[in-house]
Order: C-alpha cells, then structure tokens, then sequence
C-alpha cells in the first residue's frame, strides 16, 4: 500500500533516517547506534545520528563509497548502480529504494552526485520527480578505539506533505533500524577481509 502522505522514503544509508534519542552505551564494543535525533522545521527535515562499527576507518569509507552494492548493506535500497565517475572525486549513483513505515510504503529512484574527501562523504540528490525538493546525507569518518565512530547528519525537503507531529516520530525509529542494519552488514562482510568493497575510493578532495 502506498501512501505519499506519511512515508518519507530513505537515503542510504540509508540511511535514512527523532528527537533526542540516545541509547545506552554497551561494555561489548561491536555495530551500535549511540544516537539518534529527528527534526521538522517549516518541511525540511534534519536527521542526526552517531554509530560505531568494529572495522578500520578505511573500510568503513570503502562500504559507504561502494555505490555498485549499497544493496547489501540496506533492505531499503532495491538496487544501487555506478553511472558515471566525474572529475574531483565525484561520482554519479542510482538508488531504487522502498521504504515502509508501518503499512505504508513507498518507491522511488535517487539520482544522486556523491562527493569523496578523505573522511568525509557526501551524497546530493537530484530535484527531480523522486519525492524530495532537495537533500543530501554528509557522512564524517573518525578512528575510535577499537573501531570506527560515524557522525551522520542530512537535511531532506520532501515534495509532499507529511504531518509534523507524526513525520519525526515515525523517523526516529525507522532511522534507528536502519542505522543499525548497515553498520551490524558492514561488520559481517567486511570484518575478516572476506568481502573487499567493489568500488575503492578515488583519494581525498579538499
């Protein structure tokens, strides 16, 4: 069942995806989501989120820049595609994705450009007929002991309306499961070198 009106559909992330959301800490250091938080100001919507992975910083980089198979590392993306390498470390990628919040679920495709620094990664979507005005996802890369922290931030404009007491709410925890999804994925088949991202990264840009 479809309806525009309460799903906002997810980016990468997906990430995609309330309101000081903050989980407790755990002794056993493995893929966790530390926090997570969802805003709505006059139809833009900024998402927050912080995450640890038990991988190496470059691995880390490696899955997210790896646009050829962000499919296995998210049940929203149906399809994640390659279309073109730009110059200055940038890539064009396409997403088919489905999103399901409740009963309500949505598809759409993202065309989007994706920016490669050195720890720093950040996806721009396209306005176009795909559900939002404008948006992007900025992921910032740090070494932790034992590990990786990930910062998350976005700021999305859907196309259509969705209630403002009801978008951050439902939000919040479809943005938790699947935060945790990608980085627990990242974790299995990038831990013992099993699995090398498809695509490397092209370097760093300032």
């Amino acid at each position: 069942m479809k309806n525009q009106g309460y799903c906002l559909p997810m980016l990468l992330f997906i990430v995609l995806t309330g309101l000081g959301w903050v989980l407790p800490m755990r002794s056993v250091r493995a893929a966790e989501v530390v926090r997570v938080n969802v805003s709505h100001d006059k139809g833009h919507y900024r998402i927050g989120a912080e995450a640890f992975v038990a991988l190496p910083p470059d691995r880390v980089k490696a899955g997210i820049v790896d646009v050829d198979n962000l499919e296995r590392l998210s049940s929203d993306v149906l399809e994640s595609r390659l279309v073109e390498r730009k110059a200055g470390n940038r890539l064009l990628a396409r997403m088919d994705l489905r999103s399901c919040i409740l009963f309500f679920c949505l598809e759409r495709t993202l065309n989007q450009t994706v920016i490669i620094k050195e720890w720093e990664v950040v996806f721009i979507v396209h306005p176009a007929k795909n559900g939002f005005r404008s948006g992007w996802v900025r992921w910032k890369i740090f070494a932790a002991e034992q590990g990786t922290r990930v910062i998350y931030s976005s700021e999305l404009v859907p196309d259509f309306w969705i209630p403002p007491m009801i978008g951050p709410f439902l939000l919040k925890g479809k943005f938790h499961d699947n935060t945790a999804e990608v980085m627990e994925k990242m974790e299995e088949q990038f831990a013992n070198g099993d699995r090398k991202p498809k695509f490397q990264s092209v370097g760093s840009a300032d």
